[in-house]
């Protein structure tokens, strides 16, 4: 099994990104598992309200950038 190299680096950019990427801010909880001496990084995304949906990824826009 393949863990991740730098998990607490992954952790943050991840995080960042679900912040920043997407038209509404999303805080995931992000944690790191060891798993057979391999880290991973296991996220929760809780599910937005409803007035926040669609949540879509800014640069692709709401045709594009929305997925179920």
């Amino acid at each position: 099994m393949t863990g991740v190299i730098d998990p607490d680096k992954l952790q943050c950019e991840f995080a960042s990104a679900c912040r920043e990427e997407f038209n509404v801010k999303i805080f995931p909880e992000v944690q790191v598992e060891f798993i057979d001496g391999v880290a991973i990084v296991v996220a929760f995304i809780p599910e937005a309200f409803s007035r926040h949906k669609p949540v879509h990824i800014k640069r692709l826009g709401i045709e594009k950038g929305t997925f179920r």
